[in-house]
């Protein structure tokens, strides 16, 4: 598509580089921490992917064909309240889905990127992919129904993504778990709080970037300050084939993920 304006392009930008709202939570809520079993992965499978912010920015600034950067004061929130109570993962996932998914719908279609669906809207391929195994929720090429990507939603009251605790090395485990059947080299861990964005560096290791806050907007500095939206379209390039490699080759399988020998529960 030919470049935009200067202008067209900055409005065009403007809900990437705003904040979310805050999440609404209940006085009664579930306690329990959904974990997938007993999976989790070792210490040395993970490293940081430190130059995630920059790149991030990189894309950003030069998708719309003309650089366009972030106002110097942010965007502010487009919602400024959120009226719906969460108690639980389901609810916690719907606000996700609205202030990110469907916010960011326009943006990624014009830009011809994939888009955020239930995981059973993706074609079934690798076989399992989007049947036996369900993550909460995937980016798909809209006229292929590939899944080029998985996200797994935990609630922010019993999940600090801040740290990567064993704790979040049983969550990790779960979205790699995933990334592995769908042949997927890139996924998403978020609370709505924070987010970690995950991308598979070879069979077994895999890098997971800075934790992105909800309430962070897009500002114009150095280093570069990204909000969670600005952070999403990045990987939905990316999942969408942007460096041609969203495709991961390999399937390990049960073996990419160990058996938690702490786990009590």
């Amino acid at each position: 598509m030919p470049p935009l304006s200067r202008s067209a392009a900055a409005a065009q930008m403007k809900p990437i580089w705003s904040p979310l709202v805050p999440l609404r939570v209940g006085n009664r809520k579930t306690e329990h921490s959904s974990r997938r079993m007993q999976w989790i992965v070792y210490e040395s499978q993970i490293s940081s992917w430190d130059a995630f912010v920059e790149e991030a920015r990189a894309f950003t600034k030069m998708m719309q064909g003309v650089e366009t950067l972030p106002p110097r004061n942010g965007v502010p929130a487009l919602t400024e309240v959120d009226e719906y109570i969460v108690a639980n993962e389901m609810g916690v996932a719907g606000r996700f889905t609205q202030h990110v998914g469907q916010a960011l719908a326009p943006v990624l279609r014009a830009n011809e990127l994939p888009v955020f669906a239930d995981a059973e809207a993706g074609r079934n391929f690798p076989p399992g992919c989007s049947v036996e195994r369900l993550p909460d929720f995937i980016l798909i090429e809209e006229d292929t129904e590939k899944t080029c990507l998985v996200g797994e939603i935990k609630v922010p009251w019993n999940t600090d993504l801040d740290q990567i605790s064993m704790d979040i090395r049983r969550v990790l485990a779960q979205a790699i778990k995933y990334m592995d059947d769908c042949k997927c080299r890139y996924g998403v861990v978020t609370t709505y709080n924070k987010t970690l964005f995950l991308k598979r560096v070879d069979d077994w290791n895999f890098k997971v970037s800075p934790a992105i806050y909800f309430d962070t907007k897009s500002l114009p500095t150095t280093p570069p300050t990204i909000s969670l939206k600005e952070a999403m379209v990045f990987i939905a390039w990316l999942a969408g084939n942007g460096r041609q490699d969203s495709e991961y080759p390999n399937k390990i399988g049960k073996e990419l993920v160990h058996e938690d020998l702490n786990r009590t529960e």
